[in-house]
């Protein structure tokens, strides 16, 4: 009995875990919003429309003294298309990214790393960054000021429409290049009132990009603005199955920096909703933050790459930086989806949010300037430890290892992803390091599934005498309880020990899987030349017609053999798993469910896993095969003791203090005769 609360109790704490962690990854929603920050951004109020000039801002603080300023026919002065290229994809040059600025919105159009290719054709850049066309034929570019909004009037003007004045690159002494792009707002009655000044800047092997925006109060009067900036839009979809792409805020709460994040099939869901008149819908795109937290950095990010913007440390004064809610955009969403039966994604759409600087309040004549920063490259511990402002600022905060049990386990995720890279110094290929690994991991936790699949062996063999105890003492069960804890105890079985193993490994293998699903390092790994060329994508021998399966919507295009070999070895392995149950020897049913479930288990796992990355479904088939390996040895082991009983030594038991011991031969005659 205290065998069975220990193993319940075990049971409780680990899905407690799992719960919370589910609960954190936004499946589950909590009923009380009430703590939850939920600002109405210029954008929304008018429905992603500029014809609307009635901002709601009733929210947010309000300035000591209230502009008077008339701002009837604030206009400015706007120029043709044009695009200034800053840094470069160059193999010799020192800039890590390319950026195409346009003086549309003053924004980045296009974004190319130089270390990267594009998954389709390994000899174009990587495009990160891109623009994205939403539902209401509103167009999204990275960083774009999409709105300049004055306070005291309640009036708004929309600067991500307006054709920036744009001027020639820069190149400093120090190698970096630099654009500058400016805006005046005037009016016939009151001249010019505001200037927007935008300065792009790339610097020679830095990571981040640098955008500084400069506000001048050219007007006689005092201004209350609030600027929106937009996020990095554009990732595409690196994850071969589900979509790896997020966006997230980190804030900063009782000194420690926290941070939620929205994937984009929720978001997709919530928007959907919120169209078609769901205002619980809506709420729900809210970032799940207390009232009293600082935004210190927001990102979108798809599974290997992320884009984090921030706003230099100390520059927040009585200003407000917010983010209040993640968005979705789709040129192909329109009113009357279901958001039960959702459309599937089919790359037209993106993520992202908008950051806004809230009450930057100006006296007649004076200029503030605030610098913005955007890291731009892959979503790497390493990168983020090393460098003294992301440690800071909690950028590794942005990396997200998918499952929820593998967020829980993240130390010893970022532990084996390390580990890997060790290796890959001595093995530089990483299908070997994946394999290697496994089979190290295996070799240290043997002797525990050793002692789990003897104590199931041993468990097995005590059927018969079970179910005599079980009809010997049906109506009375605490005696029942005892003789049973007895007859395990003579002969060294336990349930627990065939689950505590288990138990043990579910936190390494869990950590494993997460740490290969989020490691860039197998992005167009090669493990074979002609068969697993990228070990982030499935292995897929030759294409044909794609198919669907049918109830479980996987489309099929290609033939992939690592499923199938995976397939193969979960049933050898499923056929050479003793039985941890003794009633399942003694009953012929269970029997039977237990055999269907051997057959089962290796074609489930062949279909949901069909359309994985190789490289997880090498590691998968590794652990696999290293099982059937380790129970083969197993199995020796226990041939061998069988072996010694048969020739008259005693089986080790608690009785025989651990030790075998030969039988006494029995004299051929006795004494006296």
């Amino acid at each position: 009995m205290k065998t069975k609360i220990i193993i319940a109790l075990l049971l409780v704490v680990f899905l407690g875990y799992c719960g919370v962690e589910i609960n954190k990854s936004g499946v589950v929603e909590s009923l009380q919003n009430s703590h939850r920050l939920a600002i109405s951004l210029a954008s929304e109020v008018a429905n992603h429309s500029d014809k609307s000039n009635v901002v709601d801002l009733t929210q947010k603080q309000q300035p000591l003294q209230k502009s008077q300023l008339d701002l009837t026919g604030l206009s400015a002065k706007t120029e043709a298309s044009r695009v200034v290229t800053l840094g470069s994809i160059d193999k010799d040059s020192n800039f890590p990214f390319e950026l195409d600025i346009t003086n549309n919105g003053a924004a980045i159009e296009y974004a190319r790393l130089r270390d990267f290719s594009s998954r389709t054709n390994k000899k174009e850049p990587l495009v990160v960054l891109s623009p994205v066309d939403d539902y209401d034929g509103s167009r999204k570019l990275s960083l774009a000021s999409s709105r300049l909004t004055f306070i005291d009037q309640a009036k708004s003007a929309p600067l991500g429409k307006l054709g920036w004045q744009i001027g020639d690159k820069k190149v400093a002494n120090d190698g970096s290049e630099s654009v500058e792009l400016r805006a005046t707002l005037f009016t016939d009655k009151v001249g010019n009132v505001v200037e927007i000044v935008k300065t792009f800047r790339v610097v020679p092997n830095q990571d981040y990009i640098e955008c500084d925006i400069k506000c001048e109060n050219l007007s006689s009067d005092q201004l209350n603005l609030s600027f929106d900036l937009q996020s990095p839009v554009g990732f595409a979809k690196e994850a071969v199955r589900s979509d790896g792409r997020k966006t997230t805020v980190a804030y900063e709460y009782k000194g420690e920096i926290e941070s939620d994040r929205f994937g984009l099939v929720n978001l997709r869901k919530y928007k959907i909703g919120s169209i078609n008149g769901d205002k619980k819908s809506y709420e729900k795109m809210v970032f799940d933050r207390p009232l009293d937290s600082k935004v210190i950095w927001a990102s979108t990010a798809n599974k290997y790459f992320g884009a984090i913007l921030w706003l230099q440390p100390g520059e927040i004064t009585a200003e407000t930086l917010l983010v209040d809610r993640g968005e979705y955009y789709d040129s192909k969403l329109r009113k009357g989806f279901d958001a039960k039966n959702q459309p599937k994604t089919d790359g037209s759409e993106n993520i992202g949010f908008t950051m806004q600087l809230y009450g930057v309040h100006l006296s007649a004549g004076e200029s503030k300037t605030y610098n913005f920063n955007m890291y731009l490259g892959p979503k790497e511990k390493g990168i983020f430890e090393d460098n003294p402002i992301y440690n800071k600022l909690g950028f590794i905060q942005a990396i997200d290892f998918r499952m929820c049990l593998g967020n829980l386990f993240r130390p010893l995720s970022f532990w084996i992803l390390g580990f890997m890279k060790i290796l890959h110094v001595v093995i530089p290929n990483y299908g070997l390091v994946i394999i290697v690994l496994v089979l190290i991991v295996r070799a240290l936790l043997h002797p525990l599934t050793k002692k789990g699949q003897v104590s199931m062996m041993n468990m097995s063999k005590l059927a018969p005498k079970m179910e005599a105890l079980k009809a010997k003492y049906a109506n009375n069960k605490p005696e029942l309880n005892r003789r049973m804890m007895e007859l395990y105890r003579e002969n060294g079985a336990s349930p627990m020990l065939g689950i505590l193993p288990m138990l043990i490994q579910m936190p390494i293998w869990v950590a494993l899987y997460s740490a290969i699903y989020a490691s860039i390092d197998l992005r167009g790994a090669e493990f074979l030349p002609v068969w697993i060329t990228d070990l982030s994508s499935p292995d897929a021998l030759f294409h044909f017609k794609a198919f669907t399966i049918p109830l479980l919507g996987i489309q099929i295009d290609s033939f992939n053999l690592l499923p199938v070999l995976l397939g193969v070895a979960m049933y050898l392995q499923q056929k050479m798993m003793p039985s941890a149950s003794a009633s399942t020897t003694s009953n012929p049913q269970m029997a039977q469910q237990q055999k269907i479930m051997q057959i089962m288990m290796p074609i489930m796992m062949f279909v949901f896993l069909y359309k994985a990355p190789s490289g997880l479904n090498l590691y998968i088939m590794s652990s696999v095969f290293g099982g059937v390996i380790e129970q083969k040895i197993i199995r020796k082991h226990l041939k061998e003791k069988q072996e010694l009983e048969s020739i008259g030594k005693i089986p080790v038991t608690k009785k025989t203090g651990g030790k075998a011991k030969k039988k006494k031969a029995k004299p051929l005659y006795k004494n006296g005769m």
